[in-house]
């Protein structure tokens, strides 16, 4: 084995080990830029008595340009959401509310809503994020009344 060999052996490991540290790079930058939304349910307000209000906070390190939310359950009442979502920077927080659209009835053994929030970062990745409350819950915050049938 000539030293042509060994050149090209080296060559071979040599771009093997760049195009891994080219992958790499770019699997951080992607991380750099990722947004993290974290959802709270708030306690019912005074203006918003029939409401759902929940809190979207942005804990990553790049923006959400685009999010969609969608809020469904069992407790009789299918919500809508009141107005679209502005694009959540970083460290910014965004309150969402949604109002009954229609109320029917509902079996009060398994109560709960689910919100979802879908979200996009700057390179257009989707992320979800959910959260359940149940019934005891909304209570407990005033958004639904314990003598409801």
């Amino acid at each position: 084995m000539g030293p042509e060999w060994i050149t090209a052996i080296a060559t071979c490991v040599y771009a093997f080990v760049t195009g891994w540290i080219i992958f790499e790079m770019h699997k951080d930058r992607r991380a750099l830029h990722q947004p993290i939304l974290v959802v709270q349910l708030k306690k019912a307000e005074a203006k918003y008595p029939v409401s759902l209000v929940f809190t979207l906070k942005n804990i990553g390190k790049g923006p959400a340009p685009k999010c969609e939310a969608f809020c469904e359950g069992n407790i009789g009442i299918k919500w809508k959401l009141v107005e679209d979502i502005p694009p959540i920077g970083i460290n910014e927080t965004q309150d969402i509310r949604f109002e009954p659209e229609q109320i029917y009835p509902y079996d009060p053994q398994d109560n709960y809503i689910r919100l979802e929030v879908e979200y996009l970062d700057i390179f257009k990745k989707k992320y979800k994020v959910s959260i359940s409350v149940d019934q005891q819950t909304l209570v407990s915050l005033g958004i639904l009344h314990a003598s409801r049938p």
